[in-house]
């Protein structure tokens, strides 16, 4: 079995190459350097060039014929860039996509992992969404705990309006938190990706007026499809 070190080693080779591709670096019809090649320029294993390659040949990014070599074939889909000012609307209203539901659990508790807001006296509905963008493109997949009490007016905007932006409505106060992880079994095939892709974790925990949780949004992002630009400004 591989380590995990192994595991997130060929990973993050697959990421820097495909991000070669996507910025024009490596353009569709490149001939790419052989195996041997581009193990010795990034500095790592022939195997692990190998399992890198697996990945982007799965993804449809390259192939490879006999004789020929392996060439780019097609560059990554859609880029999401979330420009993070410092302002509400334009936050929550970056995501233009439309999500789809999974399904939904009424009620459900909260996971334990929010241990801080573990002792709220309030139901919740568990929504399972899968973000789509352009040609029905899987970019996310969510799990979303609205309060009970607020599931009705989410759930008649969801797939109409970017969930974001319909949560927002119902905060006064957004905590947000996001990680980089890799895709399980189960989030991989959702997504349409190879399991070990670099996910966008996001923790999103939402305060209405009285301080009490209006929804705690848990989003996984494909981190193929994410970019953030980052405005910063210093108030006189």
């Amino acid at each position: 079995m591989k380590s995990k070190r192994e595991m997130a080693l060929y990973v993050r080779i697959a990421e820097k190459m495909r991000r070669n591709i996507a910025n024009g670096t490596w353009a569709v019809g490149t001939r790419l350097q052989t195996v041997d090649e581009l193990a010795a320029a990034m500095g790592v294993a022939r195997i692990t060039m190998r399992q890198a390659l697996h990945i982007l040949r799965d993804e449809k990014l390259i192939d490879s014929m006999p004789g020929r070599g392996t060439h780019v074939v097609s560059a990554p889909g859609i880029i999401r860039w979330h420009n993070l000012r410092g302002d509400w609307d334009a936050f929550f209203n970056t995501n233009s996509g439309r999500s789809r539901v999974l399904s939904e659990d009424d009620p459900a508790p909260l996971p334990h992992s929010l241990a801080e807001l573990a002792a709220t006296d309030r139901l919740f509905t568990r929504m399972k969404l899968i973000g789509e963008r352009g040609n029905q493109v899987p970019v996310s997949v969510r799990t979303t705990y609205v309060r009970t009490d607020l599931h009705v007016m989410v759930a008649a905007r969801v797939e109409n309006e970017p969930i974001l932006a319909i949560l927002a409505d119902h905060a006064v106060s957004v905590r947000i938190l996001n990680e980089i992880e890799a895709a399980d079994e189960e989030i991989a095939a959702l997504l349409k990706v190879p399991s070990g892709t670099p996910l966008l974790s996001g923790r999103h925990i939402g305060m209405d007026a009285a301080g009490a949780v209006a929804f705690v949004d848990l989003p996984l992002l494909r981190g193929d499809v994410v970019k953030f630009e980052i405005d910063l400004r210093r108030d006189s």
